[in-house]
């Protein structure tokens, strides 16, 4: 699959919401299709994470695209 070019803003809010343009690629080129609303389609994908996020303690993160 070609990389998808991704707009700066949206790149800045992925990184706000813990993830990065390289997991982005990866989920669209490997992830699962999911619905999404109206004729919208999205894939995710889980990624091992071992990490805190927000006071938190996470052992996997769900990447969602749509």
């Amino acid at each position: 699959m070609p990389l998808i070019r991704i707009d700066p803003h949206t790149a800045a809010r992925a990184l706000e919401r813990g993830t990065n343009e390289q997991e982005i690629q990866d989920v669209l080129a490997t992830g699962d299709a999911i619905p999404a609303g109206g004729s919208r389609v999205a894939k995710a994908k889980v990624f091992a994470y071992d990490s805190m996020w927000n006071g938190r303690f996470y052992a996997e993160k769900r990447v969602e695209v749509i």
